[in-house]
């Protein structure tokens, strides 16, 4: 399944996250923010375990992934294993794995992955896991970005202010936003 950026506001309010999500791309600053809202969504507070896993202790222990997903801590109600650089030979050890407790949340932080990407396409073609794809910002999530700065800080930017920094800004988010901080 393919979450679009436009629809992960309404799968987060909602609530209903599929057990395994891939989050990737070429804007980094876009996945970080992607990642950070939806695992606040998903702790909504409660004391939540966060495991971070990365491809090499993957391929040091096979059954890393599976033995996580299975534990579960006593003193937690919630548990978000994020995994970061993962290729598409480790795509063996999860792709049965099922996870029957809705508060154990998965997040696989990628870089851009090809159209031929056996993740990728794994992810997209199933109905219990999820594609985020995070691309470059047009001028359209520019837009968005500085409205949302000038209602955040109480500015107000004229239209030449706008149109400058509309060419000008990155189409990178986190050094879009890191610009913006500049300005403020």
């Amino acid at each position: 399944m393919i979450i679009k950026e436009y629809q992960l506001n309404e799968v987060i309010k909602k609530g209903s996250y599929p057990s395994f999500l891939l989050v990737f791309g070429p804007n980094e600053g876009l996945i970080r923010d992607d990642i950070l809202k939806i695992s606040s969504s998903f702790k909504e507070n409660l004391e939540t375990d966060e495991i971070t896993i990365n491809g090499k202790a993957i391929e040091e222990n096979h059954s890393l992934i599976d033995e996580e997903v299975r534990s579960f801590s006593m003193f937690s109600e919630k548990k978000i294993i994020h995994i970061e650089h993962l290729k598409d030979k480790h795509l063996q050890y999860f792709e049965n794995q099922e996870i029957e407790n809705n508060q154990i949340l998965v997040i696989i932080k990628s870089d851009n992955l090809s159209k031929s990407s056996k993740i990728r396409n794994f992810f997209e073609k199933h109905k219990r896991y999820a594609t985020v794809p995070c691309y470059e910002d047009d001028v359209r999530s520019k837009m968005n970005i500085l409205s949302q700065f000038q209602s955040e800080n109480k500015i107000k930017f004229n239209s030449d202010i706008k149109n400058y920094l509309l060419q000008n800004l990155s189409s990178d988010r986190l050094i879009s936003k890191n610009e913006l901080e500049k300005i403020l």
